[in-house]
């Protein structure tokens, strides 16, 4: 398991060692050993510290943030911008993670997806009464 462990400002990247079977409940914090390169002492021993820690990877052939995902009607979908319009493209979805989804169809690599403020744009063709065909 890699983790990117951060205190303060300071951020470095390391591999968990061991994570302790007990977790608070209430602040939903766990402890986990890792070790830690301390040359210039920034670092002490049973400093709490906040993490991410990543699980596993995996490489996928093409995925979207999932900031970009909205549904329409009964489908996943993200705009794509044509010239000065935006085309509504339903997703065939596979894995995702915290950050993005994997796309297994409606998309090809290249393609200029909305990501940030894709709400506004399914606003905007919600207002208009667009309609889509397969």
């Amino acid at each position: 398991m890699g983790g990117l462990a951060w205190s303060d400002d300071l951020n470095i990247a390391t591999r968990i060692d061991r994570v302790l079977p007990s977790t608070a409940t209430a602040s939903q914090s766990t402890v986990a050993r890792a070790t830690l390169h301390n040359d210039d002492g920034h670092w002490r021993p049973g400093t709490a510290v906040r993490a991410l820690v990543t699980v596993a990877e995996d490489q996928v052939a093409l995925a979207v943030p999932l900031a970009a995902l909205q549904r329409f009607r009964d489908w996943d979908v993200v705009f794509v911008r044509d010239g000065d319009d935006y085309e509504i493209r339903p997703l065939q979805l596979g894995r995702r993670d915290g950050v993005n989804a994997e796309v297994l169809d409606g998309l090809k690599p290249g393609d200029p997806v909305v990501v940030e403020q894709s709400y506004l744009v399914k606003a905007d063709i919600e207002k208009s009464g667009a309609s889509h065909d397969h």
